[in-house]
């Protein structure tokens, strides 16, 4: 992982961690030649993973789990240098991660959670570096949502010496954001902490922090309030801390 996505995913994920003696080592269960790797934090959470694989072409390959997983998560790594990353106390129900390109990342924060089908994708042959997925903490996701870190196939220039669809950056979504069901959000598009996606929409462009977006393409304005998970203390307290750490005045 190089220092570019380090520093973005520390700056959205807290307490990232992939120091290998901090957890326990599976992966033999995945990979017995171990040319790639698997981590988790507690034994647990094994039996809320439905599948982990590995490309033929995948090697020096890396999937850490965090604590606390729950839910049903499907991962598949099919090159080399792959990194994906889930936190601590995630809720990933019926969730399928893909990472597709050499080298990509896909990091997912602490108590993310899904409602149902998830499909996030790194793409296959995005032609630049910026091919990733970065997903902040406390992120509400409905179901039948796809991210894509970059297109399904190359568009070159018509003598073929330029990638014209490469993205020009990362997918992050920041912290605290709540999107809706069957949104689509593309490659190099950034949305803002403490956002709403509304249901059907199709992100392909980023979006300020504090935003509604909706549509297609999504349009947004800026959200008058911010959103809760539910009317419990904790709830409040997770909004309030967010609030504090990106309203600006």
């Amino acid at each position: 992982m190089n220092k570019i996505i380090m520093s973005e995913v520390e700056i959205n994920i807290d307490n990232f961690n992939i120091t290998t003696t901090d957890y326990i080592d599976v992966s033999t269960q995945y990979d017995i030649s171990r040319r790639n790797f698997v981590y988790v934090k507690d034994l647990a959470s094994l039996k809320n993973i439905k599948s982990i694989s590995f490309g033929k072409n995948s090697q020096n390959s890396s999937l850490f789990i965090g604590s606390n997983l729950t839910g049903s998560l499907s991962v598949t790594i099919e090159q080399k240098n792959g990194t994906v990353y889930i936190g601590d106390n995630c809720t990933l129900r019926s969730t399928n991660i893909v990472c597709q390109a050499l080298g990509s990342v896909v990091a997912v924060g602490n108590s993310v959670s899904t409602s149902g089908h998830n499909r996030w994708l790194s793409g296959a042959f995005p032609g630049s570096e910026f091919s990733s997925i970065i997903i902040g903490d406390h992120c509400l996701f409905s179901s039948d949502i796809t991210l894509r870190g970059s297109d399904g196939h190359p568009i070159m220039s018509e003598d073929f010496t330029t990638q014209i669809n490469s993205p020009k950056d990362y997918l992050v979504v920041e912290p605290y954001v709540w999107i809706g069901q069957d949104v689509k959000i593309i490659k190099s598009v950034r949305v803002g902490a403490g956002s709403i996606i509304g249901t059907s929409s199709v992100l392909t462009k980023s979006i300020p922090r504090f935003s509604k977006a909706y549509g297609v393409p999504a349009q947004f304005t800026q959200s008058a309030g911010i959103w809760l998970k539910d009317r419990s203390e904790n709830a409040l307290n997770v909004a309030k801390k967010y609030l504090a750490r990106y309203k600006t005045t």
